[in-house]
């Protein structure tokens, strides 16, 4: 009988022990998650041309907002000597991350009215960029890219790059000027980026 009583006890004291452990008090928690995937959007506008209309010269200008086939469209006939054309055009970040531009497949064909071809630098007649308008601050295309590449739009404060093409001729008496062309194209890429936006006034 004694050993009897002590398996009971045993199963009992384990009874016992299983009904406070099913009294513990407990509490949990819920983990929800909600992801939207930002948007990626810029827009390019026609901002000015100077000067707008001219007496002798005829200067055009278009841009192409049209999704996934943007363009910017320059032209310009019967440029002299001491005159010059600026175009300008605006980059506008409307999307939700920065953005960032690639300049590739640049081409410029400049040639006398005698056949003779030029350099981009002959002092004569030239196509140069600014990304702030202002005097002196226009430089050549090498410059020029490695400029706009550094430049991050970003989605707060200054969301819009402005951009500056000059087409020139100095005050030359060479008429082997004359009847000149110039061929340029190049194509620029926005890209989203993770890095801070640049100063666009720079």
């Amino acid at each position: 009988m004694k050993k009897s009583k002590f398996v009971i006890g045993v199963l009992v004291l384990a009874i016992m022990l299983m009904g406070a452990g099913y009294a513990a008090w407990s509490e949990q928690f819920t983990v929800t998650a909600t992801v939207n995937a930002g948007e990626f959007d810029y827009t390019l506008a026609k901002e000015n041309m100077t000067p707008a209309t001219h007496l002798y010269m005829t200067p055009t200008f278009d841009v192409d907002n049209t999704a996934d086939s943007k363009s910017v469209t320059i032209g310009l006939g019967n440029l002299y000597p001491d005159q010059d054309v600026v175009y300008q055009f605006s980059i506008t970040n409307n999307g939700t991350m920065g953005i960032i531009p690639t300049i590739s497949d640049y081409s410029l064909l400049m040639i006398k009215g005698n056949g003779a071809p030029l350099n981009e630098e002959n002092g004569t007649l030239s196509v140069m960029y600014s990304l702030t308008g202002a005097s002196g601050s226009y430089m050549y295309y090498g410059p020029f890219k490695a400029a706009l590449e550094n430049n991050v739009i970003g989605i707060t404060g200054d969301t819009t790059q402005d951009v500056y093409v000059k087409i020139a001729m100095t005050d030359t008496e060479d008429q082997t000027f004359e009847q000149s062309t110039v061929a340029l194209s190049f194509k620029v890429s926005y890209q989203q980026s993770d890095l801070p936006a640049a100063d666009l006034d720079q």
